[in-house]
């Protein structure tokens, strides 16, 4: 969905949904619906420690670089 910057992951992103009550049920119901998450709650996972970091970008010899803030270690190059 990238007009409205949502991904849908493979892992459980499952919300509560409430169904009302109908005219042959006493109760209404909860479903568990998959939902899209926003893009800015996604983040990467360093490749060191295996869990999730912020991103960090510096220039190394003319060229900018993205890096994992945790271990300080280089993800890749960018031109």
């Amino acid at each position: 969905m990238p007009k409205l910057k949502k991904l849908l992951l493979k892992v459980s992103t499952s919300k509560p949904n409430t169904n009302p009550p109908s005219q042959n049920e006493e109760k209404g119901t909860i479903v568990k619906q998959e939902a899209p998450i926003h893009v800015s709650n996604v983040a990467l996972v360093c490749p060191q420690t295996q869990t999730p970091t912020k991103v960090g970008i510096r220039i190394q010899s003319g060229k900018k670089v993205r890096y994992a803030k945790k271990s300080n270690q280089t993800l890749d190059e960018k031109n």
